[in-house]
């Protein structure tokens, strides 16, 4: 909204530690042809890896966890840069990306969150703390809650009353078999 220049239209800010976002939320990722060196420079200009980073660590999370797009499972990530000067007077840079999962009851009565922040200097990094992050929620109890969600969604698919096939038309008699209705006239 505030890009567009409509703040003013914003009733409630939501406090994603409170209300996490779901993986990737916000991201765009953009594909272009193999070998496309220029394109892949124009791309690789306006890439930032603050973005690239917690995108990395949610989506190895959720591949870790096993989820998918209908898990109940939300993220928050933040990226801190530190600059520091070593014993040479030399500035270094200090990425640290800070990754908050959680697994959510259905109900909304309970959830399962563990955070971790480590320093990243690379996609592996990054990746690798997804990877932290859903190892925690396994050890907290999270493979037995997504157990559970998984078993409430398949009863939920099971009670849903039988609908009709759709179909494009009626379906061709095979070659050389007539029909039962019109076999009786």
């Amino acid at each position: 909204m505030i890009r567009i220049d409509l703040e003013d239209r914003i009733t409630e800010r939501l406090n994603p530690k409170i209300f996490p976002y779901a993986v990737g939320q916000g991201a765009l990722g953009i594909e272009i042809r193999d070998g496309d060196e220029r394109i892949s420079q124009l791309v690789h200009a306006v890439e930032q890896y603050s973005s690239r980073w917690p995108c990395l660590a949610e989506r190895n999370m959720l591949r870790t966890l096993q989820g998918g797009c209908s898990s109940p499972v939300g993220v928050y990530s933040s990226v801190e840069e530190n600059e520091s000067k070593d014993e040479h007077g030399q500035i270094t840079k200090k990425t640290v990306l800070r990754l908050d999962g959680c697994v959510i009851h259905p109900s909304g009565e309970y959830d399962i969150t563990c955070s971790h922040k480590a320093e990243v200097t690379n996609d592996y990094d990054a990746e690798a703390l997804g990877r932290k992050v859903a190892e925690m929620l396994f050890d907290a109890g999270a493979d037995k809650l997504l157990a559970e969600i998984r078993n409430i969604e398949r009863q939920n698919f099971l009670k849903r009353p039988m609908t009709q096939p759709a179909t494009l038309g009626a379906l061709p008699e095979p070659a050389g078999q007539e029909s039962a209705a019109s076999a009786t006239t």
